[in-house]
């Protein structure tokens, strides 16, 4: 039985369809900040560590390639607002190629604030290719928070990336091609977070060797 560590207490899981099979994802979060995890299940995590598929988590959005060019990400502050890769929408210029497979949001509670009442809320956002369904898929999960002390709005996102090496080949290609002039900053981009080294960030006592995705 599995149980949460100190840095999270909220669960909440995607049954995701991919290689004409079916997968879950479990995306851990916080009730009180704006953590969020991910947790894939046993079957993705061997496929990966086989390098049979292509699996990677982003903490930050603009380490992410699919979403610094296929999506709408924008930054926002204020003395209120604190808001950080916040979607928007798929850019228009890629609405063809690019589809929803999932939109949904989680109400987490209500808060009263000097401006008013508030929802801490959970947006789950899920993208695919439309030529290729079933060997990409994109889970955008994005973190409303509303801090009473700061009295302040604080929005943080991430996400996590299943592609077959095919796909992802073709996802690049894609998007050197409507990529910007900076070649470093591309290169940059192609880089996540293993699997591993962000469980073993949540739960300490389940952590693994790290192997950096280049």
């Amino acid at each position: 039985m599995f149980t949460f560590g100190p840095k999270i207490n909220r669960c909440y899981n995607l049954f995701v369809p991919f290689i004409k099979k079916h997968f879950t994802i479990a995306v851990y979060f916080h009730k009180a900040n704006t953590l969020i995890g991910f947790k894939p299940d046993g079957k993705l995590q061997d496929l990966s560590k086989d390098n049979e598929i292509n699996l990677t988590i982003y903490k930050d959005l603009k380490q992410s390639l699919f979403a610094d060019t296929f999506l709408d990400i924008k930054d926002f502050r204020s003395d209120t607002l604190d808001i950080r890769s916040q979607f928007s929408n798929i850019k228009e210029q890629f609405k063809e190629k690019i589809q929803y497979v999932a939109n949904e949001s989680v109400k987490l509670s209500k808060v009263q604030t000097e401006g008013g009442v508030f929802e801490n809320l959970i947006f789950i956002y899920g993208f695919t290719f439309t030529d290729y369904q079933n060997d990409f898929i994109y889970f955008l999960v994005e973190r409303q928070h509303i801090d009473t002390i700061l009295n302040r709005k604080i929005v943080r996102t991430s996400s996590i990336q299943v592609s077959t090496p095919e796909c992802h080949d073709t996802m690049m290609k894609l998007a050197e091609h409507y990529r910007d002039e900076n070649i470093d900053n591309f290169e940059n981009k192609r880089r996540g977070y293993d699997t591993q080294e962000s469980l073993g960030e949540l739960f300490p006592e389940k952590s693994a060797k790290v192997n950096r995705i280049n």
